[in-house]
């Protein structure tokens, strides 16, 4: 099913936001909580995601939406500003029903180009050591494993768990 890209400058109506990271939070919290032996709470990590979307919208950050022709947001995907000359794509996330389509792949794409027309020079992310389709996603768009950068959402002693990667777009 083809879908179509939007990229708001404001969220007015965060029901759609809310609802994607809690199916992606609801996910990756347990494996992430499994394989750092935490206790993260789902909850918690989407009210905190919920308070930090002011982050992913203009002008330090975008948020991206794949829609199907009915309008149903099908895959979500941010960046924040985490240096005046950098970002971190934050949150990509596909549901289950359409992966498999590109979406991810096209909602990458977009979050690099709209880094590169906001004249940011570098990409970052993070994401847990069993993300390896997300990995190999990243790794075919020139992104290229880096140290854990201070920036990052999780602290360095969770780091042996998680894969950091940058993308020079300069």
């Amino acid at each position: 099913m083809p879908h179509f890209l939007e990229t708001p400058d404001a969220i007015s109506d965060t029901s759609e936001v809310e609802t994607l990271l809690r199916e992606y939070l609801s996910w990756v919290v347990p494996l992430f909580n499994a394989e750092n032996d935490l206790n993260v709470d789902v909850d918690v990590a989407l009210s905190n995601a919920m308070l930090d979307l002011t982050e992913v919208l203009p002008p330090n950050g975008r948020t991206v939406l794949a829609r199907d022709p009915s309008g149903v947001a099908n895959a979500i995907g941010f960046y924040r500003e985490i240096r005046a000359d950098a970002v971190e794509i934050k949150r990509l996330y596909v549901r289950p029903a359409v992966r498999g389509e590109g979406l991810g792949r096209k909602v990458v794409r977009r979050l690099i180009d709209e880094a590169r027309n906001a004249n940011y020079s570098q990409v970052f992310l993070d994401s847990t050591a069993f993300m390896s389709s997300a990995h190999a996603l990243y790794r075919s768009e020139g992104f290229r494993d880096v140290e854990f950068y201070p920036e990052a959402e999780h602290s360095q002693d969770v780091s042996p768990h998680v894969i950091y990667m940058a993308l020079n777009i300069d």
